[in-house]
């Protein structure tokens, strides 16, 4: 695509995207007046738009911290112990303070336990 027509594009795309989902065709049909190609482009962008929601708005830190707090919520404690993340195998909640969870954890690689 030329870099004039993908402009063309991304300048549409811009206004349709801050309309109401149920406007856009139309707004697209007018502002392409017969052009096929473009209101193809158009459309497929919308709907890749649509389709992907809010994928990545959410850093996957804060997804995380979510379900932790819900799985906990659930009646469910001590949430890592048991697990392993990466070479730490999690053994035991050491304790908890105002910004967070200490754990006991043996570490495969160095073959010691570690906090």
């Amino acid at each position: 695509m030329k870099a004039d027509r993908w402009r063309q594009v991304e300048r549409l795309y811009d206004d349709a995207i801050e309309l109401p989902v149920a406007e856009r065709e139309k707004f697209v049909q007018e502002a392409c007046a017969g052009d096929e190609d473009l209101r193809r482009e158009l459309l497929g962008l919308l709907d890749a738009q649509q389709k992907a929601g809010d994928f990545m708005e959410s850093p996957a830190f804060d997804l995380a911290a979510r379900d932790i707090a819900q799985e906990r919520s659930s009646g469910t404690q001590y949430f890592f112990v048991g697990r392993e993340l990466g070479a730490y195998k999690i053994e035991k909640l050491l304790g908890v303070g105002g910004m967070g969870e200490v754990y006991l954890a043996y570490d495969a690689k160095l073959k010691r336990r570690v906090a």
